[in-house]
């Protein structure tokens, strides 16, 4: 008899590991944009937005 393994998760394996990576590079982005002083003129961001 073959031994039927059901899956017991709803995400695979590899859908994990992708959401763990995504999940550390943007943490590391976010670490680094802080550390390193980056400054958004949200204000002056916000008005290019809406001028386009």
């Amino acid at each position: 008899m073959k031994n039927n393994k059901q899956k017991s998760s709803i995400l695979s394996q590899k859908t994990i590991r992708t959401l763990a990576l995504l999940f550390v590079a943007l943490l590391t982005a976010g670490t680094v944009l802080i550390l390193g002083g980056f400054e958004v003129n949200w204000k002056e961001t916000w008005e290019a937005l809406l001028k386009m």
